[in-house]
């Protein structure tokens, strides 16, 4: 039995892990709750990710990419086809409070084709970079970031914005 209630042992760690392949990214669903109406179809995937720890410093840090090759995936109504890259340097993750801080992050969509019941978009693409982003569990409003998006146009916006009441008026 491991006993929670005294302090970790000094360790350093690293971990490497160069290329782990997944054939299909229907695993994903998994892990989904079944409340949520997400399903994943299909498309395979690569993770690569290093990262160093020190408990005596309470700090973890590294740097993960993951790539989705012809991922298929839908939610209700709206049904996605295409390719995304996403890289993320996470500059701290103190180990005792759960604090994050990502330094920067880049998500690509490209080759993306999104239909729904009133729209078929095809061929679009996405940039989102991520700088300065921190997570903090026990602030009042957890979570901050600094970003910028780059589209090939706005219309998944606007066509998701109309069928998700939830989605402020000012986006669209």
């Amino acid at each position: 039995a491991i006993d929670v209630s005294r302090p970790l042992p000094e360790i350093e760690m690293h971990a490497d892990l160069p290329s782990a392949h997944v054939p299909n990214l229907r695993i994903v669903n998994t892990f989904m709750t079944n409340s949520s109406r997400l399903r994943v179809d299909g498309g395979k995937g690569t993770i690569s990710a290093q990262f160093d720890a020190n408990t005596a410093k309470k700090l973890a840090m590294g740097n993960l990419v993951v790539s989705a090759e012809g991922l298929s995936a839908e939610d209700g109504n709206l049904h996605f086809w295409g390719h995304i890259n996403a890289n993320a340097h996470v500059a701290k993750v103190l180990l005792d409070s759960g604090d994050l801080v990502v330094s920067s992050a880049h998500i690509e969509a490209n080759d993306v084709t999104l239909k729904d019941s009133n729209a078929w978009i095809s061929n679009w693409w996405c940039r989102l970079d991520i700088h300065n982003a921190r997570f903090r569990p026990s602030q009042r409003i957890p979570f901050e970031m600094y970003w910028a998006a780059r589209l090939q146009s706005a219309s998944p916006v606007i066509a998701f914005s109309k069928r998700t009441p939830s989605v402020p008026g000012w986006i669209t």
